[in-house]
């Protein structure tokens, strides 16, 4: 019977001998079954589309599978903040009415974009490109961008070296700043987006100014990771992380790279593998391939303890029979080779079972440190090496 409420009565309809009746009425509800609705993890970037919505249902009767179906939606759209949204299924079909979906639902997760910062309209007034004399004016303009959509918010900070010089605020993702307060020698401007809700922070290419004459520099570069640092993804797929290469003095070596702190059996390709002399652009993708790793689980101490007291109690009748039949020449060497035996035995049973439902045992999310380094040579032959370091988060998959 579908689910619902029922009136029943039973009627009785009579003989030659007994006339007819009726029961009084009797109450039935029969109530829906509850399913569990699942989906697969599902997290989007800020600004991308919302992907269809797919699942599983488990509790289903058999007789009604091919009879009912669930649909996922979300309120969640492509211009929805950073945040955890809510996913809710509904049953269709015929036998729709005997199911209800318990709590709680599954859920969609958008995360901040990443972004991309440059240094721009880098101008000395008076003087030719990014070379002035002392007291000169120098204005640059700082543009920040989204790898999806939209446009970032918040400030920028401008760094010369390790010291912070301004702070400006974003406007339709652009800051302008000025200064003249800049000694004479080698500066490296670098710019700082502090991120918003939903834009990562980033951190630009290094750009040198020199103001004034000074010695020669000696040729060199300048690495560092542009867009999002860090990035958590399902084991078994692909990250990609953007780096700039900013040469310095007319640098005449090429760039190798390499990769170093990556997950166990992950493997990380550049693209361009080599960054050539006056290299345009000059950056480049490193993309990492990480193996697909399962929750696994182990047999626990108290498993194994278990399984020994049960090595013991099957010993103990052995021994006892073999104490009763002491008149058959059983000697206490051929005792203990059997209790040894059995222990053993009960032992390497309970060691071939692998399977474990205790859900704290499911692996953790594990962060990487993962160090990009650009080697080059000098004019004199000596090795040439700058590293930036992204973060990558795999979520073992499910």
């Amino acid at each position: 019977m579908p689910a619902g409420a029922y009136s029943l009565t039973a009627i009785y309809s009579g003989d030659q001998t007994h006339p007819s009746t009726q029961s009084p009425p009797l109450a039935l509800t029969i109530n829906p079954q509850q399913l569990t609705a699942t989906t697969d993890p599902i997290f989007v970037l800020y600004g991308q589309s919302i992907p269809r919505l797919s699942g599983t249902l488990t509790g289903v009767l058999p007789q009604d599978a091919a009879n009912l179906t669930v649909a996922f939606t979300t309120a969640a759209t492509t211009g929805s903040s950073a945040g955890t949204y809510p996913v809710t299924p509904a049953l269709t079909g015929p036998t729709a009415g005997n199911y209800t979906i318990a709590a709680p639902y599954p859920s969609l997760t958008i995360t901040p974009a990443g972004t991309v910062i440059t240094l721009s309209n880098l101008v000395a007034t008076g003087t030719t490109g990014a070379t002035g004399s002392t007291g000169s004016a120098f204005t640059l303009t700082v543009h920040v961008a989204s790898t999806t959509t939209g446009t970032p918010t918040g400030s920028v900070t401008l760094l010369d070296g390790s010291s912070p010089l301004f702070t400006n605020p974003l406007s339709s993702g652009d800051a302008v700043f000025l200064t003249s307060l800049l000694a004479q020698g080698s500066h490296t401007f670098t710019a700082v987006y502090d991120g918003s809700t939903n834009f990562t922070p980033s951190l630009s290419a290094p750009q040198l100014i020199t103001v004034g004459t000074g010695p020669p520099a000696t040729p060199d570069f300048a690495l560092s990771a542009t867009g999002s640092t860090t990035q958590t993804i399902l084991s078994g797929s692909t990250a990609s992380f953007t780096f700039a290469v900013q040469t310095q003095n007319s640098l005449s070596s090429p760039i190798t790279l390499a990769a170093t702190g990556l997950p166990n059996l992950a493997t990380a390709s550049f693209n361009p593998a080599t960054l050539p002399p006056g290299a345009t652009p000059n950056s480049f993708t490193m993309t990492i391939a990480t193996p697909t790793t399962v929750a696994t689980n182990s047999p626990s101490a108290h498993g194994l303890y278990r399984s020994f007291l049960a090595g013991v109690l099957l010993v103990c009748p052995l021994a006892r029979a073999a104490l009763r039949r002491r008149k058959h020449h059983l000697t206490a060497t051929k005792l203990i080779i059997l209790a040894i035996a059995g222990v053993t035995l009960t032992l390497a049973s309970g060691c071939g079972a692998r399977i474990n439902s205790d859900p704290q045992l499911t692996s953790p999310a594990k962060s990487y440190t993962i160090t990009v380094t650009g080697t080059a040579t000098s004019p004199t032959g000596s090795p040439l090496q700058h590293s930036a370091t992204v973060t990558l988060t795999l979520d073992p998959a499910s």
